[in-house]
């Protein structure tokens, strides 16, 4: 990215480092992207950010607070940020009541590139919508 401006900065937190090292990769180009590989990284880090475009975050992730804890805390010290939510879960009845609450989207996974980096961008749109799935 070429510019005097600095990239928009994300947040992806899950345990499996493949999937960090993927989004680093495709989403890189775009976005400074920070990592974290539990809650508990994810929590500290973004309490340090002083400024986040969006979060991407495994609602099982381990150890240490899930999900929907990170979520809610990125709500409440960023709440401009667009909130993805990843899971391995198909089925949005059995998404908790605070996943639905803290995040924006959530996305089934595995992961495709196109479809992470259309729901980012739908994320900085004036018709944000709320909880849906991302269709893939």
């Amino acid at each position: 990215m070429e510019s005097n401006e600095p990239a928009p900065r994300l947040l992806v937190a899950d345990n499996d480092p493949s999937i960090l090292a993927r989004c680093v990769e495709m989403l890189g180009v775009y976005f400074e992207v920070q990592t974290a590989s539990s809650g508990v990284e994810a929590i500290h880090k973004l309490a340090r950010m002083d400024s986040l475009a969006g979060v991407i975050c495994d609602l099982d992730i381990e150890p240490g607070p899930d999900g929907s804890v990170v979520m809610s805390m990125a709500r409440g010290l960023h709440a401009s940020a667009f909130r993805l939510m990843v899971t391995t879960r198909h089925d949005t009845a059995v998404l908790p009541d605070a996943v639905r609450s803290t995040a924006h989207l959530w996305m089934s996974k595995p992961l495709r590139c196109q479809c992470v980096l259309d729901a980012l961008l739908l994320g900085w749109s004036d018709d944000r919508p709320s909880l849906t799935e991302a269709s893939q």
